[in-house]
């Protein structure tokens, strides 16, 4: 028999609804409707191969799509309207101003990788990147989340680049899913995102306009493998933090404006 799990999310990323038997007292299917509060706003998460579903009622616009393998979320209430597009009012993310839990616990998180000084600064990718989690992001992750922090650094990545891949609409697009399928596959050779067992293990982002310095936030993958940022517009110098990268096989960072000299830890 077919098996598919999915889960309903409130704003600050506690589950309110499943039809997981861990939630039997929120636990909801076919047979067992429940109600939801149209007026809030809550991410829909679910993992199946090939699920069809569809979601309508009072307040809420119907909407039906197909999943894959992996987790995708869907924002769905008339509360997701003070949410969605929010980070275009550059709103901070200092933790004293975060109102809820969830918000405070990740910015935690995500202030130990990279730092108040980026995260303060509006036009970081690193800012763009941590308000992206907090206040957009459909799947509403929790700081606790094991895919958290590498759905940060790839939306670092990506907020890096000004390629012509990287638009407004497949940022739309790519939102929607695990940060696993964020990549193209292309004759010649493929861009973005990719994982094994939904871990990230390469980076290729040649030619896609990367500006600014390497991401240190990228050593915190520790199952990565390759990184190919050839062919780009990056500065400064290679941070030691990617020595840490232990499993790392190919680098690629040719043709950027890169200084400095290399590491002896790169031997390691």
């Amino acid at each position: 028999k077919f098996k598919w799990d999915w889960s309903l999310r409130d704003t600050n990323g506690n589950i309110v609804r499943s039809n997981s038997e861990k939630y039997k007292n929120i636990q909801c299917d076919n047979e067992n409707p429940c109600d939801i509060d149209a007026s809030e706003c809550y991410s829909f998460t679910y993992a199946g191969d090939g699920v069809m579903f569809e979601i309508s009622g009072t307040g809420l616009n119907s909407q039906t799509l197909t999943g894959t393998q992996l987790t995708k979320g869907l924002l769905l209430g008339q509360g997701c309207r003070n949410v969605e597009g929010s980070c275009s009012l550059k709103p901070s993310l200092d933790t004293l101003s975060q109102q809820d839990g969830r918000s405070r616990d990740i910015m935690e998180e995500l202030i130990a990788i990279s730092g108040r000084l980026v995260l303060s600064s509006k036009e970081s990718p690193q800012y763009q990147a941590a308000c992206w989690i907090l206040r957009e992001d459909p799947l509403r992750l929790m700081a606790k989340d094991k895919s958290l922090i590498q759905r940060y650094v790839a939306r670092i990545v990506f907020a890096s680049s000004r390629g012509e891949w990287w638009t407004y609409d497949r940022i739309d697009q790519l939102s929607h899913q695990h940060e696993c399928e964020w990549n193209e596959m292309r004759p010649d050779y493929d861009v973005g995102v990719f994982c094994k067992e939904e871990n990230v293990v390469k980076f290729n982002h040649r030619g896609e306009g990367m500006q600014g310095s390497l991401p240190t936030e990228i050593s915190q993958l520790s199952r990565l493998e390759y990184i190919d940022f050839s062919q780009n517009e990056l500065s400064g110098t290679i941070p030691d933090h990617i020595y840490n990268l232990f499993s790392l096989k190919g680098l690629w960072l040719e043709e950027n404006s890169l200084s400095g000299s290399l590491s002896s830890r790169i031997r390691n």
